[in-house]
């Protein structure tokens, strides 16, 4: 089946424990109704609320199982082969399907080697479990090894699931020509995230587009990241009037002008920003002792994939993205962090508080 050119995200449908009962209906018909739109590859995972994204997915492609693409992903810390295989026949039963159309590594894991990973994945394969293998959240060198691996055991990497947005190119930017040459799709997660918390110069040139297409701003950003090719953005939504405008930027074709007007706004320079001026919004109620490495791995396992994890790639040299980071409001040398707070204490662990660190200043 062909890859839509938008699909829907499923990140945090039933993540509120106490109201899955009587959510559950509504929260299985958005997605019925995106299917319906055209947005038919579908992205869960199965650490999204515990593995009840999974089970109100299953619930709304039972109907149309033959028109859908579904996408899940297994957790970083069951890439062991056993751990791979026991995932998937999870996930299969609460999708409620024979297969998965997409099965994805969500997060590397430096502990466990990866040929033993996609070896795993391969086996599903081969046995009809799974129809293709993606990866998400690898880096430059991280997908060039897992495709080499693929290869060699008679399969390929089909996606890698990255954060793509106008304000987070830098990962895409870093990917895009070996995804290109090696027929790699690039599935974008959070394609809204923080374009109008920008400047008011960002804002005013989104919003003027906006006009021009007749369009909302958010529906122009959409836009945007599908006019390049082998791109498949996946936002998410309940609200049916969001997931509508969703569905109609699947015609919006911007003009090469626009794309360019918008690029130049929004693109970021990576600097190197000293430690010792960002300001973690965390750090008062999770860090005790942020000079002491074993206060950070105390609490590392507390998160997926953990602080440790993460610290291991950074180690490598490749980063998969910078920080992203705000002037702070109370002084004007200091910067908050808006997102990469676990890659901000992993980089901390590596490099020390005296280091500078690959930021993004929004």
């Amino acid at each position: 089946m062909q890859m839509p050119v938008i699909g829907q995200g499923t990140g945090s449908k039933g993540a509120d424990h106490k109201s899955f009962e009587q959510d559950f209906h509504t929260l299985v018909s958005s997605i019925k109704f995106g299917i319906d739109l055209g947005l038919n590859l579908i992205d869960t995972a199965e650490i999204y609320a515990d593995g009840r994204s999974e089970s109100i997915v299953g619930a709304a492609i039972k109907s149309s199982r033959n028109s859908v693409l579904i996408a899940t992903k297994f957790s970083p810390d069951h890439h062991r082969s056993k751990q791979v295989i026991s995932s998937a026949k999870d996930s299969l039963r609460r999708l409620g399907t024979d297969f998965i159309d997409i099965y994805q590594i969500h997060w590397p894991n430096p502990s466990v080697p990866l040929e033993e990973t996609i070896y795993a994945m391969t086996d599903l394969q081969e046995k009809g479990f799974i129809k293709e293998i993606g990866v998400c959240n690898f880096n430059y060198k991280q997908l060039l090894e897992a495709v080499s691996i693929a290869h060699k055991l008679g399969t390929r990497i089909y996606t890698n699931q990255i954060k793509f947005n106008l304000v987070d190119q830098f990962a895409y930017q870093n990917i895009k020509k070996f995804c290109n040459d090696n027929q790699v799709k690039v599935i974008a997660y959070s394609p809204f995230k923080s374009i109008l918390n920008g400047s008011e110069a960002r804002k005013l040139i989104l919003s003027k587009i906006a006009k021009e297409y007749e369009a909302t701003e958010m529906q122009v950003a959409l836009a945007w990241i599908i006019s390049h090719s082998n791109v498949i953005p996946v936002p998410e939504s309940s609200n049916i009037n969001h997931i509508k405008q969703i569905s109609e930027t699947q015609n919006l074709k911007l003009t090469e002008g626009s794309i360019l007007e918008l690029q130049n706004i929004f693109s970021n320079l990576v600097i190197d920003l000293p430690v010792h001026k960002v300001r973690s919004r965390n750090s008062q109620r999770k860090y005790v002792s942020i000079d002491k490495k074993m206060e950070i791995e105390k609490i590392s396992n507390q998160f997926v994939p953990s602080i440790i994890e993460l610290a291991a790639e950074i180690a490598t040299g490749e980063i998969l993205q910078p920080i992203l980071v705000r002037k702070s409001l109370l002084d004007d040398d200091l910067f908050e962090i808006m997102e990469g707070e676990l890659r901000f204490w992993a980089y901390v662990y590596v490099n020390g508080e005296t280091s500078t660190i690959p930021a993004i200043i929004n």
